[in-house]
């Protein structure tokens, strides 16, 4: 496999860091950058009691949208050495680049096993569960979608993919259709 174009990777990397095209006025971070922030605050050992800032629902966010990217990345077969590096740069935006190449491999081997013990809709269904806000359901299926763009133009398998997200978040079509215009103008790609 050849290397990724590091320069289109830092473009991906800084559409997936700025807030979508709906995001609220003034806001000036992905709603994933934000959710790193808050998740980054989980308590270790004795501390895991105290009252510590951590907010289950921001990582329950990383953990969708990381977990959605990777399977659109895996929906069309094995993952790319771009949609290696796209994924790696969502986890290190997710992380707020607090994460070490140990623990990125330790989390895509986690994505990998509960993909080989559940099916692919399984899966979905999981992370529809995880993320119940509209405006978080949208940013999910915006960073997937752009994850799908990246690697060269959104195939069917990752088209399929999105609609079973969207369709498990409520959204519609319409939806998948947004977010992948929104990827596609982002990445200048259309």
């Amino acid at each position: 496999m050849s290397a990724p174009d590091e320069k289109f990777i830092e473009r991906v990397t800084q559409c997936i860091a700025q807030p979508g095209p709906n995001a609220p006025r003034g806001v000036r971070h992905s709603i994933l950058a934000q959710a790193a922030r808050l998740a980054q605050s989980r308590p270790v050992g004795d501390e895991a009691t105290a009252p510590s800032g951590f907010d289950p629902a921001a990582a329950a966010l990383f953990e969708g949208t990381v977990e959605s990217a990777y399977l659109v990345a895996t929906s069309d077969g094995p993952i790319t050495t771009t949609e290696d590096a796209v994924l790696r740069a969502i986890v290190g935006i997710g992380c707020d680049g607090k994460v070490s190449p140990e623990q990125v491999e330790a989390l895509f081997g986690e994505l990998a096993s509960a993909q080989k013990r559940e099916s692919e809709d399984e899966r979905v269904a999981h992370i529809a569960q995880m993320i119940t806000q509209r405006d978080h359901q949208r940013e999910v299926l915006r960073i997937a979608a752009i994850m799908a763009r990246a690697s060269g133009g959104v195939r069917p398998a990752e088209r399929a993919l999105l609609e079973r997200l969207a369709q498990r978040f409520t959204l519609g079509e319409a939806a998948v259709d947004a977010a992948i215009a929104e990827a596609s103008e982002a990445l200048g790609t259309v």
